[in-house]
C-alpha cells in the first residue's frame, strides 16, 4: 500500500508540474540555441564570405542584447566546423587582480586570451607550450601511453634478440640446429641490428620531444 501511495503521489505531482509549464508556454529563455532551418542562412552565407577572404583577420557579429547572435555563432560552429574550433570569454579574464576595467591594457587581454587557448587545446598538439595542463586519464590516454612504450620498448628487445641471440633465444628452448642457424646468420643479424637501432632512436627521440 505504501508503494501504491507513493506512485499515485508522484504522478498526481508530475500532472501540477506539466499544468504549470502549459501555463508558462508564452515564455522563452535568452540562452544560446542551435538552429538548422533556413531563418540562419542568411547569416552563414555572410560568415562564409568572411571565412573565405584571406584579408579578413577580424570577424564581429554585432546586435541588441537578445538579438540571437550568440545562437548564430552557435549554430555556424556546429553546422560548419563542428570541433575544429576553441571559445575565448571575456569573463574568464583574470587581470592581475585589477577591478577597474578602465585600467586594463592590450598586452593583458592578448596574454588572457592567449592563456585561454593553451588551457583549451590538447597539451599533445601543443608540446612545446610551457603550460601545465590537467591530463584527462581516460581509455583513449591509457591506449596512447601504452603503445608510446610499446614502440620503444618492443624494438629495444628485438634489438637485443639479435645482437645477443644465445642468451636471449636460449629462454625459449629452442633446438640447437635453429639456434646455430640464427647465430651463423650474421649479415642478416648485422643489418637487422642497424634497422632496429635506428627505429628505436626515432621512438626515443619522439617520446622525449613530448615529454
Amino acid at each position: 500500500m505504501a508503494l501504491l501511495e507513493k506512485i499515485k503521489r508522484h504522478c498526481l505531482s508530475k500532472k501540477v508540474i506539466d499544468a504549470h509549464t502549459d501555463q508558462q508556454v508564452g515564455y522563452d529563455t535568452l540562452t544560446p540555441k542551435i538552429i538548422t532551418d533556413d531563418s540562419v542562412k542568411p547569416y552563414f552565407d555572410a560568415l562564409d564570405f568572411a571565412f573565405t577572404k584571406q584579408d579578413v583577420k577580424n570577424i564581429a557579429i554585432t546586435g541588441p542584447y537578445g538579438a540571437g547572435k550568440s545562437t548564430v555563432i552557435l549554430s555556424y560552429l556546429q553546422s560548419r566546423l563542428k570541433k575544429d574550433f576553441i571559445t575565448v570569454s571575456l569573463a574568464d579574464f583574470s587581470l592581475s587582480g585589477k577591478s577597474d576595467k578602465n585600467l586594463l591594457d592590450n598586452s593583458e587581454i592578448e596574454m588572457s586570451i592567449l592563456q585561454q587557448i593553451l588551457y583549451k587545446e590538447n597539451k599533445d598538439k601543443l608540446p612545446d607550450s610551457r603550460i601545465d595542463r590537467i591530463q584527462n586519464r581516460n581509455k583513449k590516454h591509457v591506449t596512447s601511453l601504452f603503445f608510446t612504450v610499446l614502440s620503444v620498448v618492443a624494438p629495444l628487445i628485438l634489438l637485443t634478440t639479435v645482437v645477443f641471440p644465445r642468451k636471449i633465444l636460449s629462454l625459449f628452448s629452442l633446438e640447437n640446429g635453429v639456434l646455430n642457424t640464427i647465430i651463423n646468420a650474421y649479415p642478416e643479424r648485422l643489418i637487422i641490428s642497424i634497422i632496429l637501432s635506428i627505429i628505436s632512436l626515432f621512438f626515443i627521440v619522439r617520446v622525449a620531444s613530448k615529454a
